[in-house]
């Protein structure tokens, strides 16, 4: 029961008018909640719901264990991996949900092991993809509709005290090619 409680990570954020809640369960699944105002028409785009959306996040093949992709990303966030000031727009981002094409990485996932768990360390590389005062960030990696496993880093959520954003992530010419490589390596054991 302890080590249940070790990988039950839950958080609220905002984005354009509603929230969303990423949450483990007690499969060791991630589950989204979106909580949507009645101003927004994001939660009705999403799964035809007037004020909550219920979103499993599906497994990523290449986030779970010492997956050389996403140690090379954690290491790499807030250096070759970058923000652009280019806004995400709303219907890519219901299409990439839609798809189940993604899988989300916050500064508190047990995803990295390269850092201490929830260290300033790790927090500061999330935060250096948003500009200064962002309260929440939220890494959405791009994933393989073939085989669910990563592909690049596409976006990441930003909260403000009074606004949201997502901006589109931009990665280095030499990361790209070494994600590429990455994916067809295969272990020998």
């Amino acid at each position: 029961m302890k080590y249940l409680f070790l990988f039950f990570i839950s958080f609220s954020i905002n984005i354009f008018a509603q929230s969303i809640e990423i949450t483990w369960r007690d499969d060791f699944k991630k589950e989204l909640t979106f909580s949507c105002r009645a101003s927004s028409h994001f939660c009705h785009e999403l799964c035809s719901g007037d004020s909550v959306c219920y979103l499993e996040e599906g497994i990523c093949r290449s986030c779970i264990g010492t997956g050389l992709k996403i140690n090379f990303i954690l290491s790499e966030l807030g250096r070759s991996i970058r923000t652009t000031e280019e806004q995400y727009d709303s219907e890519s981002f219901i299409s990439l949900l839609k798809n189940n094409s993604f899988a989300t990485l916050t500064s508190k996932d047990p995803y990295n092991i390269i850092d201490a768990f929830g260290s300033i360390k790790v927090y500061k590389k999330f935060e250096s993809l948003c500009r200064e005062g962002s309260l929440s960030q939220i890494v959405f990696l791009k994933l393989s509709p073939d085989d669910r496993s990563i592909q690049r880093p596409e976006l990441v959520y930003c909260e403000y005290e009074d606004s949201v954003s997502l901006l589109k992530i931009h990665s280095s010419p030499d990361l790209e090619m070494t994600l590429l490589k990455l994916a067809f390596k295969h272990s020998i054991f």
